[in-house]
Order: structure tokens, then sequence, then C-alpha cells
């Protein structure tokens, strides 16, 4: 069962921005960094600090210019595919860390 009042205060599409600003308001700081080396050893190659926060980006990006230019055909299968394999990858490495971070909390409430 899904609450709709829990999808409201998103800041819009889950950018780098919004993501961040998201995790900040549990407690996490600085997600992307936090979840760097768990990302790099599910992604299978070492990354940048910054490619998971600017994979990110460009992925809103492209969808904003599908969903209101209606230009979709500049985009490839490749990268289609990458991109579903990153947000993959990182919903699995954000679901872990927002574990961690309640189990920890859970740990100190007691």
């Amino acid at each position: 069962m899904l609450n709709p009042a829990a999808f409201e205060g998103t800041g819009g599409n889950p950018g780098k921005k919004n993501t961040k600003e998201l995790f900040k308001r549990v407690g996490i700081p600085d997600i992307f960094a936090i979840s760097h080396a768990r990302f790099v050893r599910k992604w299978g190659a070492p990354v940048a600090t910054s490619f998971i926060g600017d994979k990110l980006e460009e992925i809103v990006q492209r969808r904003h210019k599908v969903a209101h230019r209606a230009d979709a055909l500049t985009i490839s299968r490749v990268a289609l595919r990458e991109s579903e394999r990153f947000l993959r990858v990182l919903s699995e490495v954000l679901d872990i860390e927002m574990g961690y971070h309640i189990r920890a909390l859970c740990r100190n409430a007691r």
C-alpha cells in the first residue's frame, strides 16, 4: 500500500541535488560519498567519486528531454541499458545504506 503523503516534499525529480537532500533529511549527510565503495563493488569497475551523482543527473536530464520535448530518438539502446543497470545498482546500494542507517538508529534508541 502506498501512502501519497510520503511522496510530498521530494523537490521534484530525484536528481543529484534532490537525492542528496532527501538522504540528508534522514541523517545521512552525503549519501554518494558514503555509498561510493559499495557502489563500485556492485558496479564492477572503479568510478570517480562524482560519477554517481553525475550519472544520476544525466539520466534525469535525459528523462526530462524525452518527457517534455518528445525527443527519444537520440537515445541509443546502449545508453538505455547502461542507465537501467546504473539505476538498478544505485537503488540496491541506497537501499542497503538506508537499512544500515535505520538499524543504527534503532540500536541507539535503546
